[in-house]
């Protein structure tokens, strides 16, 4: 079970700025000491349509040893198959320490281990056309670095995501999309979509659904 389980209220809506209130902080705050990047992150993806695995193990060598994908989304549209291939991280060191791991992390290897591995987990046995995306969402770095990372990865086609601009900006953006498009449904009908619940088993979302719903009755 998880550690905690939220029932979502009905919500008002959505925030497109920074909420500038403890709870926010104390989400992120939590999120980022227990390790929840990930659970968010892939809970977000779902949410947006895609097929979502986390900590893909990637051999390193014949000798063994492995390092891991943190999340891995995939959705098929006609002939091409998606892949958003993110990894998280703090990068609280120089900037010439902590460029490199960073690059590393999408070594041509690792994303020909996710093609094949995408491939044989949906059984697919021709080679499709893809579009692989490398994003690196960031816990914290310095910001005479944020720069300098920015450009050097996008030299390298890999995107550099702030944490912090995902939750506040990417999610209820992603929120407002989804309950929109239940609009006119069975189940929904024609509702006001601010008062339209996500499903209970995405705990982290439901939890930020509530903080942004708390805000805006705040205020």
């Amino acid at each position: 079970m998880g550690l905690f389980s939220v029932t979502c209220p009905h919500n008002s809506p959505l925030l497109v700025s920074r909420p500038a209130t403890l709870s926010f902080y104390m989400v992120r705050k939590m999120a980022i000491q227990l390790g929840w990047e990930e659970q968010l992150i892939s809970e977000l993806l779902s949410l947006k349509g895609y097929f979502v695995e986390t900590n893909i193990g990637i051999p390193i060598s014949m000798k063994g040893g492995l390092r891991e994908a943190d999340v891995v989304a995939v959705r098929v549209r006609d002939n091409e198959i998606i892949i958003r291939h993110i990894e998280i991280g703090t990068l609280s060191r120089k900037f010439e320490y902590i460029l490199p791991p960073v690059i590393d992390k999408f070594r041509p290897d690792s994303i020909q281990f996710i093609k094949n591995y995408v491939l044989e987990r949906l059984s697919i046995s021709q080679e499709p056309k893809w579009d692989y995306s490398c994003e690196y969402v960031y816990t914290y770095v310095a910001d005479k670095n944020e720069g300098p990372m920015r450009e050097e990865l996008g030299k390298k086609d890999i995107s550099f995501t702030s944490f912090d601009d995902m939750i506040v900006e990417d999610i209820p953006r992603a929120f407002e999309e989804w309950k929109k498009g239940r609009i006119g449904s069975k189940a929904v009908g024609d509702k006001d979509w601010t008062k339209i619940q996500l499903p209970r088993k995405y705990r982290m979302l439901c939890l930020l659904d509530l903080v942004f719903w708390k805000t805006n009755e705040i205020k």
